[in-house]
């Protein structure tokens, strides 16, 4: 995979798996034994999921920005991306954090990411608390 494809895939999976909650979809985007590091919270692929449904219940929509930044390493399939993310919870409250997401293809699939989350509202940790649920 080059940097164009990749960030074609991740543009893809943000708007139909973040945005959509199109779930089904899933497996197209994930190898079987994906991991993730969210702020130290080590998930694997089946608790993703369920972290996934939860999001999907409990907020009402998110908002992507375009990528700011986009690296791309094409000998060790890693793309890294920096956006800023709008939560909207169905209470009807707003959240803004900033994120950075290391991905490792293996397969075409997502098989690794390591990102960190900071809240962008003073004293607002409830994205954080979405995003480790």
């Amino acid at each position: 995979m080059n940097k164009a494809q990749a960030t074609t895939f991740m543009t893809t999976l943000y708007r139909d798996v973040m945005s959509r909650f199109a779930l089904d979809q899933l497996d197209h985007y994930f190898t079987s034994d994906y991991t993730q590091n969210t702020n130290g919270h080590q998930m694997d692929y089946k608790q993703v999921k369920q972290h996934l449904t939860n999001l999907q219940k409990n907020l009402d929509h998110l908002v992507f920005s375009y990528f700011s930044d986009v690296v791309f390493d094409e000998a060790t399939q890693t793309i890294t991306v920096a956006y800023q993310l709008t939560a909207t919870q169905n209470n009807g409250h707003q959240a803004l954090a900033e994120v950075i997401s290391i991905f490792t293809f293996t397969n075409d699939k997502l098989s690794r990411c390591h990102e960190l989350i900071t809240p962008l509202m003073q004293d607002d940790r409830s994205f954080i608390d979405l995003a480790l649920k």
